[in-house]
Order: C-alpha cells, then structure tokens, then sequence
C-alpha cells in the first residue's frame, strides 16, 4: 500500500479516491471509450485534473453545496467529467433524461428534485436541449445559459456541452484541459450524496434514488464479493481488472462502482454523437481483453452472428445480464461467446437481490438465483400471507441496501413512497414470483403487467415463454389491450429473429397450436398479433412495456 493514504478511512469519498489514483498511478487508464473513430482513453490524473477544472467553472458560477445538477448526456468522456466536476464542486449529480418530446418526464424529475441546472449536448439528436430551448433567456451559443421556467423555480440555467468549438462555446474537453483553470475540489464528507439515480420510468414516471459516498464503496465490495467469493476489494488498484459495460454511466446499472472505489479500468461506447455498430462493441471487449461482458438478453444475437463471422466465440470472460427473463435460445448464444454467465435480479431502489452463476444450458427459465446475507426476501399473497415455498405472489425484499424513502419524499412522502415501503422496511417490488424449497428466487414478471382476461386473473411471462419456444421469434411482450366485455384482451407482440420470413398468419397458427382446443374461451390465447421491427426501450436498455402496450393499445384497443 502507497504512502500516499494510511487506511481506507482516508478515503472516504470518490473525490479522495480519484486524487489518490491520480497520485498513486497517474497514467493508468480509468476510462477508455471505443467509437465509430478509435479509441480514447482518459488517465486518473486527466479524470482528477479535467474534473476539477470544470468544479472550478461551477464555483464560479455560483453554484453552492448541495445544489443538484442533472445531468443528460449520454456515455462519453464528457459525460464523465462533468458528472465527477458536479461532486468536485461540492453539488449532487443527477441523472436524467427527456424521452417524451414534450419533456414532461424531464420536467417532472427536475421539479420533485428541486434541481439548479441541466446540463446537455448541443448535438441535434439531445431532447433535452430542445425541450429547454424555449425556456433560455439567450439564443447565444455559451455554455452557461440562464433559464427561467415559471413551473420550476429552482432551476437557474443550462449548462450546454460541445465538440465544437463555437464561438463563445467552446469544445467542452478543451475548456477543461486549459491550465488557465486550477483544480478545485470542494470537502465533503462520506455521507454526502454522491448520486441522484432514477428508476427506469418501465411503469411510469421516473422515482428518484438517492445513494452516499459510503454506499457507492459498499454497494461496490457486495457486488464484488458475489463476482469473486472470496475476494473483496479491500484498498484501491487492488485486484484491477478490464471491464467492458456500455451501460448508461447515470444508471445504477452501469455507474462505475469498480472504477470510482478501486481503480478497475472502464472499457464503453462513447455514443456522445452517434450510436456505435456492434463490431465497434465486441472489437473493443476482445482487444481489451476484458474479464467482464454487460449483456441484454435482446442484445446477444446481434453479437453472436459478429463474433461466429470473426471466429471470436468462446471467450475467457463472464457475461452480466439480468432485467428481463433469460430465454433459452440467448442463453445458449451466451455461453458460446463466453464461458460463464452472471444473471442479476436487483432494482434501483435495492440495488440486487438474487444472483445466479449459469456455466451450462441447464438452466430453469426464470431463476434468478439465492440471495445473500445483505438481502431478505418473502412473498405475499394478495391475502398478505407470507407464501410457501412454490406459491406464487408479490416479491418483498429489505436488507443493507434497501431504500427506505425516494428523494426529497423524506418528510411528506407521496404515494409512490407509501405504496412501495413497509413501517418495517421491506420494499414492494411490485413483481410476481415465488421461492421454492432451496430458497431459489423465480420472478416471473411484474405484477402490473397482469391481464384481467374477462373472470381470469393472466400473468404473461408463462405465455411468452412459450411462444419464445419458435426459433424464430426474437422477443415477444405479451400485454393487455382494452375490451368492453372481458375488460382486457390479449395481444402478442413480437421481434423476429434476423432473415425470419414470418408473416401474421403463421404467427397465429403457430400461437393457436399452443393452447388447447377444447375450453377455449378460459383459455388466454393472445387474440392480437403484432409484429414489431424495433422494441422501444427505457433510458436503461430494457425493453419498454409501457410503451408497447400503448402501440397495442392504439391498434387493438377497444374501450366502447
């Protein structure tokens, strides 16, 4: 261990972390972006120093302890700096973003936070810029812009981040590389907020999840210990590993525990411009020789048919997937391109509950695996009876992780917060599943997910997972549509595999060749079809099943 720190507890917060790695091995690489144009690497001494600089901006701004700053941009070296300049400069960062075109989602996380400023990409493809636009007070390129929205008080300005250099605005990785700026780092202590995550929006508008200095180095030694047993991180460069996850860096998913708490090297997408191909995404993981993977279910095929054509297939390295089921076709893709895969069950709010280690195709569809000691788990029925073992109900789970309140819900906490935590500190997660005698958790799908199909209570991921069976069926989302008589009808909605040629009709036969003939009318045969060539998805990567329930719903619904 350096000289240059005592004990751990003389680093206790990301800001001494990153001035000891700046110190303790300056020109080891933190991040390292791959793009559609090369590869870019920031250093823990250019991560500290272009941080600072842009804390400095930030003081001289005016901005005060405290205030927090949301942050929209996407993965990129930007997207780092200016999240760690936010906690330099001694304020609270926060990730957000506008996927609705009126804003209305970004303007609703921005009230309930009380937040000071937005920073965004003057790139054409930033909703955020342009929902703000109308509220600046100048059309003049700067960087610092004032705003004024009479529905949002605290909010003061935007904060606008460029390439390009543009007259007042200069390119934004420039403006932090001056010498003419000094470092500033402003002192704050472990239990500070270090982040402001939001939940996915998968069920509506997004909830705000507050975390400390002290949890983000917690959260970073649990997850380390359920990916190495036996081995935890116990001093920063300790065990520093090459890590590919594209994973939005402002979601708890894909927030940089590893690399802010020990020093383990980030390998990602810079996408701060354009999206990157998929031979962007696997050249860099083999290249970099990275021990770990983050993985999608609905990314793998893609991924697969690149790594078969390059005879790159069957890696030394783990794939990390979780947030939707695993079916069986992906996961036998999978355990081609690497030799383990790690399945994670978790939410923002709890971070993760179950995981599970697969190394061969003898898998249950959707086991999620045992929880550790920092997790408890129960399932209710609707009765609020505690469930036996393979009685299905709602999932409960409390432990070291759990939130107990959202953000600034603590003293007058709204419906979301009494809906979703107990007086005795169990949190709802609104999901249907059971455990079984071993104490394996099986999740099967979201509870408001479910389909009153006229006297019968439906819950689609039993359904989907059969008609996954076809091998050339991608996805499918099983969602509920409106209907005067049964209140809900069924609609199948479904990808196909790449090169599929399957049309409506052959979909039905096949769908209809599932379900018993006899008793149809108690049987939930999806009584819609529809073929999608994209899934929308959530601002984490997961598919989003509000919005495909809204595209079935405007098709097939019928509410007269």
């Amino acid at each position: 261990m350096s000289a240059l720190v005592n004990s751990m507890q003389d680093l206790d917060t990301i800001s001494k972390r990153l001035k000891y790695l700046s110190e303790a091995a300056p020109e080891k690489e933190l991040f390292v972006f791959y793009s559609e144009d090369g590869r870019r690497a920031l250093t823990a001494l250019e991560v500290y120093q272009m941080s600072g600089r842009f804390a400095n901006r930030l003081k001289q701004e005016g901005f005060q302890r405290h205030d927090v700053v949301c942050n929209t941009l996407p993965n990129s070296p930007e997207r780092v700096i200016t999240d760690l300049g936010i906690l330099f400069a001694g304020c609270t960062p926060m990730n957000a973003h506008a996927l609705l075109a009126d804003g209305s989602d970004l303007f609703h996380v921005l009230k309930v936070s009380k937040c000071r400023a937005v920073i965004v990409s003057d790139e054409a493809n930033s909703n955020a810029h342009k929902v703000l636009q109308p509220f600046c007070k100048s059309d003049s390129p700067h960087v610092f812009n004032a705003l004024h929205h009479k529905d949002l008080p605290s909010l003061t300005s935007t904060i606008v981040v460029s390439r390009k250099s543009e007259w007042s605005r200069p390119a934004f990785l420039d403006l932090v590389r001056s010498p003419d700026l000094e470092t500033f780092v402003e002192t704050v202590g472990p239990s500070d907020l270090a982040m402001i995550f939001c939940t996915s929006g998968s069920t509506g508008y997004s909830k705000l999840v507050a975390r400390t200095h002290t949890e983000v180095f917690q959260l970073n030694i649990a997850w380390s210990l359920k990916m190495n047993p036996g081995q935890s991180v116990s001093h920063p460069l300790e065990n520093t590993e090459k890590r590919f996850d594209d994973r939005q860096l402002g979601w708890i998913g894909g927030y940089p525990w590893a690399t802010f708490s020990n020093g383990d090297s980030r390998v990602l997408l810079d996408v701060f411009q354009k999206p990157c191909s998929v031979k962007v995404k696997w050249d860099a993981c083999i290249k970099e020789k990275c021990v770990t993977l983050s993985l999608f279910s609905r990314e793998v095929d893609p991924v697969f048919t690149y790594a078969s054509s390059q005879g790159t297939l069957g890696q030394k390295m783990v794939i990390i997937t979780g947030g939707q089921p695993l079916p069986k076709p992906q996961l036998s893709k999978m355990l081609k391109l690497a030799d383990e895969i790690f399945l994670a069950y978790g939410s923002t709010e709890v971070m993760f509950v179950s995981t599970l280690f697969i190394r061969d195709g003898d898998y249950e569809p959707f086991n999620c695996g045992k929880t550790g000691p920092e997790c408890e788990v129960k399932v209710v029925n609707a009765s609020g009876e505690v469930c036996g073992p393979k009685e299905f109900g709602t999932i409960y789970v409390r432990g070291q992780f759990v939130l107990k309140k959202y953000f600034n819900q603590l003293d007058e906490p709204g419906q979301q917060t009494t809906k979703a935590f107990t007086s005795d500190g169990w949190f709802n997660m609104d999901d249907y599943g059971c455990l079984d005698e071993d104490g394996r958790l099986f999740v099967v799908g979201r509870n408001n997910d479910v389909i009153m199909y006229g006297a019968f209570v439906v819950y689609p991921g039993w359904i989907e997972k059969k008609i996954l069976e076809h091998p050339e069926i991608h996805d499918v989302f099983v969602v509920p549509v409106s209907d005067p008589e049964l209140y809900h009808r069924i609609c199948a909605c479904v990808k196909l595999s790449a090169g599929s040629q399957l049309t409506t009709e052959d979909l039905r036969r096949y769908i209809d060749s599932l379900f018993s003939t006899t008793q149809r009318e108690m049987t939930p045969v999806p009584d819609f079809i529809m073929l999608l060539k994209d899934l929308p998805v959530t601002n984490t990567g997961k598919p989003s099943r509000t919005e495909i329930r809204q595209m079935a719903e405007e098709k097939f619904g019928n509410k007269s």
